[in-house]
This record gives C-alpha cells, structure tokens and sequence, in this order.
C-alpha cells in the first residue's frame, strides 16, 4: 500500500528517467487556486490533482503518491524534507513553541475555572487539614483532554499550531483526523510522556519528525514549506 511520503521499499537507487518530472510550481497564497499548466490545484496545505484533468500515467517514482515526486530521499540523492511538493515535516523546535503556546492558553482557563471551585488545595476551617480539591483537579484534567482532542479531531491542529501554520494529518493519504485518530493520538501522547519524555524527544531525531504518538496514530505533522 502507498503511505504518505514513505518511501519505496527498495533502498537502492534508482536509474535516471529518461524525462525528468515537471517542477511543481510554488505554493500560492490562496487555496483553490489552479496551477499554470492546470493539472494541480492547491488546497491551502499541499497541491493535488485537479479533478477537470485526467490523472496523469505513473511516473518514474514507483510507491510515491500521484500528486507529485517525492522531495527527497537517498536513492535520488538527497534525504526526505516532506511528505509533497510545498510541504516540509515540523521538526521538534517549533512543535515546542507550538505546545508552549497551547501550554500558556491552558494555563489561564484552567487557572480560572479552579479559582471559581474554590482551588487546587482546600483547608478544612475546623482542623486546619489541607486536602485536594478533587472538583478542580478533575475539571483541569478533563480540560485538559478536550482542548487536545477536541481541536485534533475538529481540525487537526491547536491554537498553538494554527498560530505557526502546522497540521496534523495521516501519514497515509494526507488526510486530517478524526475523532478516533484524535482520541488515539492522545494515547500514545502519554505513552510518549511516561519513560522521561523520550517518545515526545524522538520528534528530534525521526526522519520524518514523529514522536511516538504520531506512530501509534499513524500521523506526521507538516507546515509549508519557507519560502
């Protein structure tokens, strides 16, 4: 099966075809917009086939999606940068400002619902005993899940990455997430968590910048590329 921007299974390079693709043309502002020679239309994240035109014959890159060559891999000579033409992997660095934004908005609302159920901890007036808050601590943790889940499976992205133009999307096809994928990834997003934070630091080191939460779901997260 073809997965999205994996690629083919056989490591060594090879021959030169005898036409070389066409270049894709450069990611334009507005999505809907139709590439000059009519074949692509982009969709605010990447170009895809423009369904007026028929689909083109294979090309010379065996296993790579139709909507265009792959923009790099070490049969043909450089290392993979993304998924399509126009896009690039996160990396671990603006992933990390993306969460600490997301961190910061969580930080006000949940601050504010445990003033308004009286705190985190409360004392007991006639003993003095300080004991949790289970309201509070039950309210922050259940924002806390609606707020990831809620906006991966509505829009495959956060505030935090709409504000840096990241996305999740499935590693297979492209598409955005729904609610189970969502769901899952926040599974694996623990699971990531629970040895010391390795599986969120494997985002720096993985070739197509997923953590172990994005291989569970089956997902990468993808931005334009800068131009």
């Amino acid at each position: 099966m073809t997965t999205f921007g994996t690629p083919p299974d056989d490591p060594q390079p090879q021959a030169s075809p005898e036409e070389p693709a066409a270049p894709q043309p450069e990611p334009p502002v507005g999505a809907g917009t139709v590439s000059p020679d009519g074949q692509w239309i982009w969709d605010g994240y990447r170009w895809t086939p423009n369904p007026a035109v028929p689909p083109p014959p294979p090309g010379p890159y065996p296993g790579y999606p139709a909507y265009g060559p792959p923009t790099g891999h070490p049969g043909y000579g450089a290392p993979a940068t993304g998924p399509a033409p126009g896009l690039e992997y996160a990396g671990f660095g603006v992933r990390l400002v993306a969460y600490l934004i997301d961190s910061a908005i969580l930080f006000v609302v949940i601050f504010a619902v445990a003033a308004a159920t009286g705190g985190f901890f409360k004392t007991d007036p006639d003993t003095g005993v300080t004991t949790i808050n289970g309201a509070a601590q039950g309210l922050a943790f259940a924002i806390s899940i609606g707020y990831l889940v809620g906006f991966w499976g509505a829009r495959s992205q956060t505030p935090g990455m709409m504000a840096l133009n990241l996305r999740i999307v499935r590693v297979q096809n492209g598409a955005p997430l729904d609610f189970g994928a969502a769901i899952l990834r926040y599974v694996g997003y623990i699971i990531s968590s629970i040895p010391f934070g390795i599986g969120l630091l494997w985002v720096a080191f993985d070739p197509r910048k997923q953590g172990w939460h994005d291989k569970i779901a089956g997902t990468v997260v993808i931005r334009p590329v800068a131009t």
